[in-house]
């Protein structure tokens, strides 16, 4: 009976043992979801100010999602004040994720669609412009974004490339182009790194922008 007990117990401990290490390798660079989040995205050439930036990465869905918030300058006479707090959410289907090494490449076709919503921030009431297009559609054209997620082996963590972040928003602001040599056009963005955390959308937030 002692040896079965100390048999049992053997085993138990190799069982133990076993789910540690199992835990202990898992690579941080398998991830469903990796999410980035900025403020210093400056979209003041068309009158977005003071933005936040989040992307969402999600590999096992094929999605992409885009929230940005920010004080946006109206044109006079569209309402009674000229600034107002805002919140774009956008959402783009992909066609594959592969990873390559460290990093991921993503592939957009053509035939991709698109979602996209401009929000007052303070009611989450949808500002309609009046423009089909904005709202829904297809992506104009294949768009290969190579590397666009780097895996940072000192920080642990992944990041995107400053060209990158100028290629993901100009298809964000132009979908229908659906380009990938550089839409975001001249201004240089920052390199941005991943950090935890889920993509928040209108009525998430924790405070409202000042108006």
């Amino acid at each position: 009976m002692k040896l079965l007990a100390r048999l049992a117990t053997l085993m138990l401990l190799s069982v133990c043992l076993f789910s540690c290490n199992d835990d202990d390798d898992a690579d941080p660079r398998d991830v469903n979801a990796i999410y980035f989040e900025t403020d210093s995205i400056s979209f003041g050439d068309v009158g977005f100010n003071n933005t936040n930036l989040q992307v969402q990465f999600n590999t096992a869905s094929n999605s992409i999602e885009v929230v940005v918030r920010g004080t946006l300058d109206l044109p006079s006479g569209t309402r009674a004040e000229t600034t107002v707090s805002v919140v774009v959410e956008h959402t783009q289907t992909t066609t594959s994720y592969t990873r390559n090494g460290d990093n991921y490449t993503i592939q957009i076709d053509s035939a991709s669609s698109y979602d996209r919503a401009l929000k007052e921030d303070a009611t989450c009431t949808v500002i309609n412009l009046g423009d089909a297009g904005f709202t829904n559609g297809r992506t104009g054209a294949d768009v290969t974004f190579e590397d666009i997620l780097v895996w940072d082996n000192s920080q642990q963590k992944y990041y995107m490339p400053s060209e990158k972040v100028g290629e993901l928003i100009g298809l964000i602001i132009d979908p229908g182009f659906g380009n990938d040599d550089g839409a975001g056009g001249n201004v240089v963005y920052p390199k941005i790194w991943s950090s935890s955390g889920t993509i928040k959308k209108c009525g998430e937030f924790p405070t409202l922008l000042p108006n």
